[in-house]
């Protein structure tokens, strides 16, 4: 209902004190819930949505930040309250971060509460993304380095994947060829996307003695 001409809209949250809903800081699959409390403090009464709106891209997916209700909400005047449930599911890693609990009514919106929150988690990479071993002389083996590193927040197991098209790698080379190429050597994360890899070289004839 729309409030009547000259009463004042005032919505507000009375709990969390500060306006402030803390959702701390989480690890990636975890699910936070906080309770917001609304009161329409109005002389009339209301019927008005909320949604929560942030410029991080990562709390953008679906299911990530979210409210419950998400439909309507109707509130009688002069202190009428209801509870609205904050969830927090992140996925990635994520810095600390702030973003707004917006009201719309009849048009209007304006800014109820501000959610704060953050997620650890890893942050792997790779120091490049193909690696050359050059000429390899038959059934002889060549070394190279990859550097992996972590820039999150927390320890991480990994796991790097073989198939038999990749054992030319892993082994002396025992055919020759002026070009082997292996793409897509899977290096598996534990809660992180999988990173990938390029392997190329060549084996070429041992040199023959020398006159």
């Amino acid at each position: 209902m729309r409030p009547k001409e000259g009463i004042k809209m005032k919505v507000d949250v009375v709990d969390p004190p500060g306006k402030v809903v803390k959702l701390g800081n989480v690890c990636i699959g975890q699910t936070v819930k906080k309770m917001v409390t609304v009161a329409n403090k109005s002389a009339a009464p209301l019927t008005f949505k909320l949604r929560v709106t942030s410029t991080v891209p990562e709390l953008q997916e679906a299911g990530v930040l979210c409210l419950k209700p998400s439909k309507d909400l109707k509130l009688k005047g002069r202190g009428d309250t209801c509870k609205v449930e904050v969830t927090f599911s992140p996925k990635r890693r994520m810095q600390p971060f702030s973003g707004e609990v917006l009201l719309e009514c009849r048009g209007l919106v304006r800014s109820l509460c501000v959610v704060r929150g953050s997620c650890q988690g890893s942050l792997v990479s790779l120091d490049q993304d193909q690696l050359s071993f050059g000429a390899v002389v038959q059934q002889s083996y060549t070394c190279r380095r990859v550097v992996m590193r972590n820039a999150g927040d927390t320890r991480v197991r990994f796991m790097w994947t073989w198939r038999a098209s990749s054992q030319t790698f892993p082994s002396a080379p025992q055919r020759l060829s002026q070009a082997v190429q292996y793409e897509g050597l899977r290096c598996f994360i534990q809660g992180s996307e999988a990173l990938r890899l390029t392997l190329a070289g060549s084996c070429v004839e041992a040199p023959g003695p020398k006159r």
